[in-house]
């Protein structure tokens, strides 16, 4: 159905005009991902856990290392997903389509008015762009967590 304005015209179609997998062939990719906004703890789980680059993911600002981690015998992927919503989203599509199937989100965000409260788990304050962006290739789910006032370096020791 066409609107006055394009934007509010929604495609239903399952597949894309730019669609990442038909640019990325799958990989033996863990099923099991964690997109991680903090490159210190990612640093430190690729040390503790032995972490293997499986793929180098590409971008205008450098590469984007996919990690492997062996987790008490599971596989696991890790990866950061790059700053701001329409790369960490660009990102997240083509570790999808490398094989990923099932993500957690982790990373932190910050108010300026003290009077809001925190957000729980899937709870995000969302209104325009990517922040909306949820169930996003047929067979994969994202779990998006944000943490306010939180110092995550603690809860590595």
């Amino acid at each position: 159905m066409q609107q006055e304005y394009p934007i509010l015209e929604f495609d239903s179609a399952p597949e894309a005009i730019l669609e990442p997998k038909r640019l990325f062939k799958p990989i033996d990719a863990p099923e099991h991902a964690v997109v991680c906004f903090f490159q210190d703890v990612i640093t430190q789980l690729s040390q503790q856990h032995k972490a293997t680059v499986i793929r180098h993911l590409r971008s205008e600002i450098g590469t984007h290392p996919l990690y492997e981690l062996d987790i008490e015998g599971r596989r696991l992927a890790v990866f950061h997903p790059g700053v701001g919503a329409p790369l960490a989203a660009g990102i997240l599509e083509e570790v999808i389509a490398l094989g990923c199937k099932k993500f957690i989100a982790c990373g932190g965000a910050g108010v300026l008015f003290v009077s809001l409260p925190p957000t729980r788990p899937g709870g995000a304050r969302q209104s325009r762009g990517s922040s909306g962006y949820r169930n996003c290739a047929e067979g994969a789910s994202v779990r998006v967590y944000h943490l306010q006032d939180v110092d995550h370096r603690r809860r590595l020791s």
